[in-house]
């Protein structure tokens, strides 16, 4: 995730096997999290195709943030690609998180205030939340203070798979 200087948020997310490449992008105001601009990349598939990138228009105008679900869902009819439901969820995923290191644009005036937000709201929804006097160390602790500039998050996954005979 890259905060532009033009009150915008990057994020992307990138699938790479033997087989296919894809990437989706999302360019999102960085105050309300709306998707400004959506793309479908795809670089390689097993599917004879040249490489292509697609805007994704059902995403547009939509929020980038909790129940995004059903508009994923019509992105992914729209480019009949299953596979972009999983990876703009991940990009959705990302833009939650980055919401840490944007609490003036997000409309926090301190750490505490955002912190305060998400114990009311997940207040007994989770393991974490649900054992919040276990807690030993406050979110701002854990992540680092909240000022970012630049890049903001970045999160790998990696799975390898082999095969013995």
């Amino acid at each position: 995730m890259r905060r532009s200087d033009n009150g915008q948020l990057q994020a992307k997310t990138s699938y790479v096997d033997t087989a296919r490449e894809a990437t989706a992008h999302l360019l999102v105001n960085v105050n309300s999290f709306i998707i400004e601009e959506a793309l479908w990349e795809e670089q390689r598939s097993s599917k004879p195709i040249s490489a292509h990138t697609r805007q994704v228009t059902p995403l547009q105008g939509n929020k980038a943030y909790f129940s995004s679900g059903p508009a994923l869902r019509e992105a992914a009819t729209f480019l009949n690609a299953p596979l972009a439901v999983a990876l703009f969820s991940e990009t959705v995923k990302g833009i939650i998180q980055v919401e840490t290191f944007l609490l003036c644009e997000r409309g926090y005036c301190s750490e505490a205030e955002y912190d305060q937000k998400w114990t009311d709201f997940y207040l007994g929804s989770c393991r974490y939340y649900s054992n919040l006097d276990k807690v030993t160390r406050s979110w701002y602790e854990h992540v680092g203070e909240s000022k970012g500039s630049g890049n903001l998050f970045v999160r790998f996954k990696t799975q390898i798979l082999f095969e013995l005979r």
